[in-house]
């Protein structure tokens, strides 16, 4: 699955920081995403991604409106989104967006910190944004019990169990 920024493939044995300076507009969208204040994000219409999990939805779905993830410390949270039908698309990443490592770090007292935490994408309009969340959910307590195990997690959709 080769990673694509513009359209070029990139050397994933690079140095993160080599890629940066070869494509500066990612430093660019970088440094846009981390002056938006973080967004409180309420529990209707949010699916919340926890560590260890995923999750896949389309514009279409009534029911989630934001996907997104937070406490990304020493984590990364990835958010894909497909703009095409799968019949024909070869497996390309295109990287657009790119804020990890020097570009989401700030420093006190020689501690690193990320800038950013969360993150959010309206799946609607494709809109990325920092975000921060109250509530977890659905069923904050059971997804996170399968972690202290190590065992895995299946949901279901009520409706099609």
């Amino acid at each position: 699955m080769p990673l694509l920024i513009n359209g070029a493939r990139v050397d994933l044995a690079r140095p993160t920081g080599d890629m940066i300076r070869a494509h500066p507009h990612l430093e660019e969208k970088a440094k846009l995403l981390r002056s938006q204040p973080a967004q409180i994000v309420e529990p209707k219409g949010l699916l919340y991604v926890q560590q260890r999990e995923f999750a896949v939805t389309t514009p279409k779905d009534g029911s989630v409106s934001i996907l997104g993830s937070d406490d990304a410390t020493t984590c990364h949270i990835v958010v894909l989104r497909h703009t095409g039908a799968f019949d024909l698309q070869p497996e390309d990443v295109h990287l657009v967006t790119f804020c990890v490592t020097e570009l989401n770090d700030r420093e006190e007292q020689d501690i690193h910190f990320p800038i950013i935490y969360g993150i959010a994408v309206n799946v609607k309009t494709a809109e990325i944004f920092p975000a921060t969340f109250p509530e977890k959910g659905p069923d904050e307590d059971l997804r996170s019990a399968h972690i202290l195990t190590g065992a895995p997690v299946s949901k279901r959709n009520k409706e099609n169990s």
